[in-house]
């Protein structure tokens, strides 16, 4: 709580890890020796935790640390690609049927695709759909998007022959817009995903000539549907849910959807 000139004002709730023995356990948890670069980041998030009071998003409860437990398995590409972070979520083949591309949007980090509940179902599509999952984020300073195509003819140019879904939600949908503009040749994406939500009365419109999934937060909730008409498939999913809560879903969303452009 904050008081100033007889007013309180009260922040959010932060929670409060409790555990006994919390220094004995971490000093014998530590003295066992990282076995791989896994273990090695788990120390890494016990230490952080404990004398900086730094919380990794990825990073289960304390008390899990301290019973062994490691990190969600995510892979640093090390090429910055037009100066966007990649990471790889390590859960699909070693040779990849297929590519996935989920871009965050301005502000946020990668690996919060990734975080809490999101985790299961994008570790799901990885896993069934033999798939490569990437993330990347926006940065502030090219407003254009020119980075996210950077990603894209990166990952084209390291598999030329594997389909490549391309996953956009709020703001970055117009970001990708503005910089295909002018932009010759084919689409760097085999599919898209756009997650976005649209007015009451808006009718799903293609805004990229690919196969489409569109998402709609804040509708009234529907089964996938295919709209009508000629060109690449276009379908979108409409749920009742609040942007917040259907992000965590996407994941199997874009898996349900992926299935059923398999069977057309």
């Amino acid at each position: 709580e904050v008081e100033r000139e007889g007013r309180i004002g009260r922040g959010f709730p932060v929670p409060v890890d409790c555990v006994r023995d919390l220094f004995g356990r971490a000093d014998r948890r530590l003295a066992a020796p990282a076995e791989d670069p896994s273990h090695a980041a788990a120390h890494e998030a016990l230490t952080r935790r404990l004398h900086g009071g730094f919380r990794n998003r990825m990073a289960p409860p304390i008390g899990a640390l301290l019973d062994g437990a490691l990190l969600p398995p995510l892979l640093s590409e090390g090429a910055e690609w037009a100066g966007a972070e990649t990471l790889r979520l390590d859960a699909g083949p070693q040779q990849p049927r297929e590519l996935v591309l989920v871009v965050a949007p301005a502000l946020e980090e990668p690996d919060w695709v990734f975080a809490g509940a999101a985790l299961e179902a994008w570790v799901d599509l990885a896993v069934g759909r033999h798939a490569w999952v990437f993330t990347t984020a926006l940065p502030i300073r090219d407003p254009t998007g020119a980075d996210v195509l950077g990603v894209l003819e990166g990952l084209r140019a390291a598999l030329p022959d594997v389909p490549l879904t391309l996953v956009v939600r709020g703001p970055s949908v117009g970001r990708l817009s503005l910089a295909l503009l002018g932009k010759r040749g084919a689409l760097p994406f085999d599919r898209v995903v756009v997650n976005t939500v649209l007015p009451e009365s808006a009718a799903p419109q293609r805004q990229f000539e690919a196969p489409t999934l569109l998402v709609a937060p804040l509708s009234e909730d529907a089964p996938l549907e295919r709209v009508p008409g000629d060109g690449p498939p276009l379908h979108w999913l409409k749920r009742a849910d609040p942007p917040l809560v259907v992000a965590p879903a996407l994941g199997a969303h874009v898996r349900g959807w992926l299935d059923a452009l398999d069977s057309l």
